[in-house]
């Protein structure tokens, strides 16, 4: 287990590869992080207008309740 280790950390930094999913992510940097902006702002929009769609039906009714 030590050796593992030893080899591991004197093994040089240009030897190793990334994995698949972080492998060429210095070229798609910028659009990945692009689209995942636009995912969480869509993701975002959907549970406010949920929210506001609820809160708004709630306040209808409570209007028309008082207005009867």
């Amino acid at each position: 287990m030590r050796a593992a280790l030893a080899a591991a950390l004197l093994t040089p930094a240009g030897t190793a590869s990334a994995c698949s999913v972080c492998f060429g992510a210095v070229d798609a940097h910028l659009r990945f992080f692009s689209a995942l902006s636009w995912a969480i702002i869509a993701m975002l929009a959907t549970a406010l207008s949920l929210i506001g769609g609820i809160a708004w039906t709630i306040w209808s009714i409570d209007r028309k309740r008082k207005d009867a």
